[in-house]
């Protein structure tokens, strides 16, 4: 309705009367798109623009590659590009891939990939946070709806706790400060035993999803 809409501050400027159309959208920091010109993925209603896909032959193929066409925009024509090449750095690390019920959508990985756009230039352990709680990560890494010992005695997955030490952050070996591995009685000394990676997975359960918005992608099996 206008008041909900107003009240979220979903109201263009140019639309603001009473019976004005509104959306309110889940991103943070996220705004409505524009109808001044026209967008290089496909909106409905709307034109389409093969300029950033250019080596695909049938518009239809357009509708699967929302995702890379909005980064592609982005990541070209962007005013803050110090900001995107940073992102982009982080999501080469902080990696996730979709699965078949996920492949097709758009949302939850554009919203993944705005961590990195949001923190590019903060705290790291804010990008740790907002990752951990991300459910892409979650689905990846197997740990949403990851359940304690004492709740069905299975011992909670041990994925996530593994990758956020090996690959994330202070990887398998420890380090000299200039980047040659620390060694006792020759042997490199690991900087994370099993015992840690039990310990984090105990820490790594008790996720889920929040309950399900109307105005967000329906994910199949999710």
């Amino acid at each position: 309705t206008y008041g909900i809409g107003a009240a979220f501050g979903a109201l263009s400027p140019e639309n603001s009367g009473a019976g004005a159309f509104a959306e309110v959208c889940g991103s943070p920091g996220e705004v409505a798109e524009g109808t001044s010109h026209l967008y290089p993925f496909h909106a409905k209603d709307t034109e389409l623009s093969l300029a950033f896909d250019v080596t695909y032959d049938s518009p239809a193929d357009v509708l699967t590659l929302s995702r890379a066409s909005i980064w592609t925009m982005l990541a070209l024509q962007a005013a803050d590009q110090l900001r995107q090449r940073v992102a982009w750095a982080l999501a080469q690390i902080f990696v996730v891939a979709p699965d078949d019920a996920t492949m097709s959508h758009t949302e939850m990985y554009v919203n993944y990939y705005d961590i990195f756009v949001r923190h590019a230039f903060g705290n790291f352990r804010d990008v740790l946070r907002e990752v951990t709680y991300s459910p892409v990560m979650g689905d990846y890494l197997t740990y949403k709806r990851n359940r304690a010992f004492d709740s069905d005695g299975v011992y909670p997955d041990e994925n996530y706790a593994r990758e956020i030490q090996q690959l994330f952050t202070i990887g398998l070996w420890k380090l000299n400060t200039d980047g040659t591995r620390v060694l006792e009685d020759g042997a490199p000394v690991p900087t994370y035993s099993n015992r840690d990676i039990m310990n984090f997975a105990r820490v790594f359960t008790g996720f889920d999803e929040q309950a399900e918005r109307a105005n967000i992608e329906h994910v199949e099996g999710k």
